[in-house]
């Protein structure tokens, strides 16, 4: 489960990660969870490894 609150959180600090010039990589995503990034399009804004 990952909320909207959770989204965005992820949404703020990989603004911020850019801002400073470095990456946000995210790992071992559940399924579900992957499937969320996927729908709501957050898949391509993040490396998911």
């Amino acid at each position: 489960y990952v909320s909207s609150s959770g989204l965005r959180a992820l949404l703020v600090a990989g603004k911020a990660m850019r801002t400073a010039k470095r990456d946000l990589a995210l790992r071992s995503l559940q399924p579900q969870i992957r499937e969320v990034f996927d729908i709501s399009g957050f898949s391509t804004l993040f490396e998911i490894k």
